[in-house]
């Protein structure tokens, strides 16, 4: 596995994505990644920063990160799209594929995004004079989550 480290980029960075689909379904699904940031308050009590709700997310794929008075949670924002054919998944599991939208048509476009999913996709970008690949599980170079941005 690699070094979190190596797979911060910054906005800069260019993706060059790789791989077919393999008609997973997971764009149909995913709609993005969303943060989450929980601070204590002065002088409050138990809800504040609940360790049961950190380990929810993280049940759900996320990751956190803090210092006990503050927490950011990162986690995948998911609705599924009316057209998408959970019966045929596998195949072509979306009902307009040949006329789908260019967001669609596009997707994945960075890393974060397929990370730890069945997509078949993979990024490389260079960090430092050194390449480094990252993709969905069923790619060549599957990664686990690791929210970076």
């Amino acid at each position: 596995m690699q070094n979190v480290e190596a797979m911060k980029y910054d906005k800069k960075t260019t993706f060059t994505r790789y791989g077919n689909c393999n008609h997973c379904g997971w764009c149909c699904n995913f709609v993005g990644l969303y943060p989450l940031t929980i601070e204590k308050k002065e002088g409050a009590k138990e809800k504040d920063i609940n360790p049961d709700m950190i380990r929810y997310y993280e049940l759900h794929g996320g990751k956190s990160s803090g210092d006990g008075k503050k927490v950011q949670i990162m986690f995948y924002l998911a609705a599924t799209c009316k057209e998408y054919n959970i019966k045929k998944r596998g195949e072509e599991s979306c009902n307009i594929y040949n006329e789908r939208p260019n967001i669609c048509k596009d997707f994945p476009i960075f890393p974060e995004q397929i990370e730890g999913t069945p997509c078949s996709y993979w990024f490389e970008y260079e960090v430092d004079g050194k390449i480094i690949k990252r993709g969905g599980q069923e790619s060549l170079y599957p990664t686990p989550v690791h929210f970076t941005r």
